[in-house]
């Protein structure tokens, strides 16, 4: 620890006294502002103690295996834990917390992200990673991994793209770009068997938007007839689609 060099220091430092330095005014002062390298660095060393499960004080149990952490961490950066631990629950003081309906791929990826903050998103892993962002409130990657959908966007999957987004309370400019391809690309998307398959509400609504892209209204008038036919039990409905 050296502490007879720092004796040694202080007391050198104790005769030297105060050094005049022209000025006592305390507006004249030089600003240190490390805080991004500092935070880059800390974390860095937080995830080198993860992954040797060093001071480790919880672990993350999924599919029977373990994710060691520490709370402090995932209090700071997921909004999930920052509640448990706070918030005086029973998960509080527990040494190991059990993380129900998630596949411990998903769990490890984002555990990371909160310690690195970097992800990895293909289209293998973009709709389990946002489900479980969502589960655990981390709303920034959900926001990304909706970014992602975007440059996916297909007439044979917007649908069932916007609909997901739905669920993951996905709004704002990604929602009204996928809105928006949906209009533009009405005539593939209406041949599709997403479109039959839409509930009545979201069948009404998109036929009835002002800003389809159609050549004439009997593009309309047919994508409305294919929803009809799709299910008998439908006939009844065709009043509310005209």
């Amino acid at each position: 620890m050296h502490t007879s060099n720092n004796s040694e220091r202080l007391e050198k430092c104790d005769r030297i006294g105060r050094i005049p330095l022209c000025t006592d005014d305390d507006y004249d002062f030089q600003k240190v502002d490390i805080l991004d390298e500092m935070y880059k660095k800390s974390y860095t060393i937080f995830n080198e103690l993860r992954s040797k499960c060093q001071l480790c004080d919880v672990a993350l149990v999924v599919e029977n295996r373990k994710l060691s952490a520490h709370k402090v961490i995932l209090a700071a950066t997921i909004p999930y834990f920052r509640g448990m631990f706070t918030l005086d629950l029973m998960e509080a003081n527990m040494k190991e917390i059990a993380i129900e309906d998630m596949n411990y791929e998903t769990v490890d990826a984002l555990l990371s992200f909160a310690y690195t903050g970097e992800l990895r998103i293909s289209t293998s892993n973009v709709q389990s990673i946002m489900m479980g962002a969502n589960f655990f409130q981390m709303l920034e990657v959900v926001q990304y991994c909706g970014t992602f959908l975007l440059t996916r966007l297909h007439p044979s999957n917007a649908l069932s793209i916007r609909e997901f987004c739905r669920m993951m309370c996905v709004e704002g400019s990604i929602a009204e770009k996928i809105n928006d391809y949906i209009q533009k690309h009405f005539s593939a998307i209406s041949k599709d068997d997403d479109f039959k398959k839409l509930p009545l509400d979201d069948t009404v609504d998109l036929l009835k938007n002002d800003n389809l892209y159609v050549d004439s209204e009997e593009q309309i008038f047919v994508a409305a007839m294919e929803w009809l036919r799709f299910e008998e039990s439908r006939h009844d409905d065709a009043e509310k689609l005209v």
